[in-house]
């Protein structure tokens, strides 16, 4: 079952799945025939017990324990589970139908025997043993929902409810009001979900639709002995739309059958539903020569815009009569009739007569095997329906027999019912896994059968074979309750879109959406995957350096925040060496974590310190020079010393090969009136010039050496003057046009001049 919904997937956390999922804060509610209060599989690690309360509907009431403010059954918490003095039993005559389908969604991990794992193996589970023999059955239900959704809200726990439950008998439109009322329970707020059985009817016909169209079509009814306490006779229900039943007029004939040969006996007068409404309406329903056959009672009402009409024959005169449904006009109207599903009147389908042996066979609808799903609940589309198809073809029972069940796995079971509901909406919403499984089994139950069923006993006696929808059911339901960990906000809207969006196709089911798959096979994987997302931890990464601070962002919007820091807020600043990754939550709860990001912020050079030579200066330390001038960075100043021009403040800022920087103290320098003067005792001409330059002094001035400096500061010529005098040239022709800064060292101090190479 595991392989077939695709939940190994989720068991091995493949990508994009980035955590466990086994449910410890989700609540899984039950509504069945019980559940095995001694089987490991509901029991954690330590032996204690993992249902948290149980409501009896079939114990006497004890005011004492009662549930919520029902006045019938009672409650048992789980301290009463773990101290034994529980009285709950699965109930036998249902062979432990509850502890079945409980395992399937929640068995725990391996902990019975090793080998049986559920959907949802640490989920917290609250049981309700419905009562079948109640009068009002379906109102029960609707107040196990109540139930089982009040104790989540005060545990605080999303919930899903899996009912492997139900009728066939009813309106199948989902507009009784129980269905009504378990449909609010569900949408009355989020994280509240509600799984369901669609049946197991697949192969009978008991469905039969009647759609005139200026025509007259009839079927037929068969009495049945055993009718009104043995008195024979028929009862059926007719359900339809106000709209379609309006210009539909409807009759009850007979028809007689002796040794293969049909002949016409009679039918009533053709009638609306209106004239029949709110009251029992008596008709007599004679042969053409006024011979009476039988008395027939009918009885209408109109309710959430249908019109439910029950039709009633007791005591027929002949049981060689079949009894016609007869409807003419334009319309359309479903009956859903069979003696051993509703101990209704069977419809006939087989070993008809041909149109040479009865004319008006032509005009025979025969029943089907459409909309054969439960009724009530499982047909509204607020809650989730399954078919089932098939688990397994081989298994080895406790005796090491191989047994072959004959099957091909992946395809629908013969037995899964049809949708749709009578008003057309799809059902099931998609299949799982159900024929044949084995799942934790009333454990009285198995040790009885042990001798005398054998093929239905796993080889650790603690496991009961079992299937049908009732089982596939389940494993839909541990895949909701995995989605609700994952977003426990979500709705049931949001839950059902993305389960049927995420159904597989396959060469069983076909492309297209239909009544026997639903959408497809659930996909337990891919279901969770529709609500896994990585938010984006936005950041440019640039080297970073004590003291730098850089801002970390989350997107898109999500509704709250959870840095690995401690803060709540969309936006940091990361200051310091460490990793950072931030949990987010969106509207329906969904968490996920982003990807860790490992920030290292480098250590600062050594502050590096000026040196001072006349005018020029000189930085210590290794890296790379940036020199500014009153706070200004000086274009091309990029070397390790530097010639000021101006009086002024210049310090130098070194950056290493990690692009951390530190700037040195800041040196104030005077050009003083002195060096001005000296200045003027220098000529340099002629200025601009093309290389060949003359130079003079005066004053006694003896240059000694001459230096040129870019005016990025740098030295790119120098030369030792060896003549004597005070004036000689130079020839600085092979030197790069541009402007220049020429030094002269003199006896009396050193000069400086601008010069313009062109």
């Amino acid at each position: 079952m595991l392989v077939h919904t695709n939940v190994d997937s989720i068991i091995q956390q493949t990508a994009p799945l980035r955590q466990a999922y086994t449910i410890k804060g989700v609540l899984l509610g039950v509504i069945d025939s019980g559940i095995e209060l001694n089987h490991p599989d509901f029991q954690d690690s330590t032996g204690k017990t993992r249902i948290l309360y149980i409501w009896d509907q079939n114990q006497a009431f004890n005011p004492a324990q009662q549930a919520l403010t029902y006045n019938y059954g009672i409650e048992w918490d789980s301290a009463a589970i773990n101290s034994r003095i529980s009285t709950h039993d699965d109930k036998a005559n249902e062979f432990g139908h509850g502890s079945n389908v409980t395992g399937a969604a929640a068995a725990s991990n391996g902990l019975a025997s090793g080998q049986f794992r559920g959907v949802a193996p640490e989920v917290n589970i609250i049981t309700v043993a419905t009562d079948f023999s109640k009068v009002n059955w379906l109102q029960t239900v609707a107040e196990a929902v109540d139930y089982i959704f009040k104790k989540a809200d005060t545990l605080g726990m999303p919930c899903v409810i899996n009912a492997s439950v139900g009728t066939y008998v009813g309106s199948h439109d989902g507009k009784d009001i129980a269905a009504r009322i378990i449909a609010g329970l569900i949408n009355q707020k989020s994280g509240r979900s509600f799984v369901c059985a669609n049946g197991n009817a697949g192969s009978q016909k008991f469905h039969l639709q009647q759609a005139p169209i200026n025509d007259t079509a009839f079927t037929w009814f068969e009495s049945t002995p055993s009718q009104w306490s043995g008195l024979g006779g028929l009862y059926y229900e007719v359900w339809s739309d106000t709209a379609d039943f309006q210009n539909l007029q409807f009759s009850i004939g007979a028809d007689k059958v002796i040794n293969g040969a049909y002949s016409f006996k009679g039918r009533t007068n053709f009638s609306g539903i209106q004239n029949r409404l709110n009251t029992v309406y008596y008709d007599t329903l004679r042969d053409q020569q006024g011979i009476r056959l039988a008395a027939i009672q009918t009885y209408a009402e109109q309710n959430q815009g249908r019109y439910k009409l029950e039709i009633a024959i007791i005591n027929p005169d002949s049981a060689q009569f079949l009894f016609r449904f007869e409807t003419k006009g334009t319309g359309k109207v479903d009956i859903y009739s069979s003696n051993s599903f509703f101990g209704h009147s069977n419809m006939i389908s087989s070993n008809l007569p041909n149109p040479q042996q009865f004319p008006p066979i032509q005009n025979y609808v025969k029943p089907d095997s459409m909309q054969t799903m439960v009724s009530s609940f499982t047909c509204s589309p607020s809650v989730i329906s399954v078919g089932n198809h098939y688990n397994r073809r081989l298994y080895t029972d406790v005796t090491r027999t191989v047994r072959n069940m004959g099957v091909t796995p992946g395809q629908i079971s013969i037995n899964s019912s049809l949708g749709p509901n009578r008003l057309g909406d799809l059902k099931p919403d998609v299949s799982s896994a159900g024929d044949f499984m084995f799942s934790s089994g009333r454990i009285a139950t198995i040790r009885s059968l042990l001798n005398s069923s054998p093929e239905k006993i796993s080889t650790d006696t603690l496991h009961w074979r079992n299937g049908g929808t009732s089982m596939a059911s389940p494993t839909v339901a541990g895949m909701v309750a995995l989605y609700l960990q994952m977003c426990p906000n979500a709705t049931q809207s949001q839950i059902i879109a993305d389960l049927n969006s995420s159904a597989k196709k396959d060469q069983f089911t076909g492309t297209q959406t239909n009544f026997t798959y639903g959408n497809g096979k659930a996909d337990g994987f891919n279901f969770l995957k529709r609500k896994t997302f990585l938010p984006s931890l936005a950041a440019i990464l640039p080297n970073l350096c004590m003291g730098d601070s850089l801002p970390l962002s989350l997107s898109p919007t999500y509704t709250s925040y959870l840095w690995n820091t401690g803060d709540t807020v969309s936006s940091i600043l990361a200051t310091q060496s460490n990793n950072y990754y931030a949990t987010v939550e969106n509207q329906f709860g969904c968490k996920a974590t982003t990807d860790t990001l490992n920030l290292l912020f480098n250590a600062l050079p050594i502050k590096p310190t000026i040196a001072r030579s006349g005018n020029t200066l000189s930085i210590s330390g290794n890296g790379f020079y940036q020199w500014y001038y009153n706070n200004t960075r000086i274009m091309g100043a990029t070397n390790a010393s530097f010639l000021a021009q101006a009086s002024g403040n210049y310090y130098c800022s070194l950056t290493d090969n990690n692009g951390c920087s530190i700037n040195s103290d800041t040196v104030n320098i005077i050009i003083t009136e002195l060096e001005e003067a000296t200045l003027q005792s220098l000529s340099v001409q002629p200025n601009p010039s093309n290389g060949i330059i003359l130079v003079k002094t005066n004053n006694n001035v003896q240059i000694e050496r001459i230096e040129l400096f870019n005016v990025a500061g740098k030295l790119v010529w120098n030369e030792k003057i060896q003549q004597s005098g005070q004036q000689f040239s130079l020839n600085l022709s092979l030197i790069i046009k541009g402007i220049y800064f020429l030094k002269a060292y003199s006896s009396k101090g050193t000069i400086q001049k601008k010069l313009l190479i062109e």
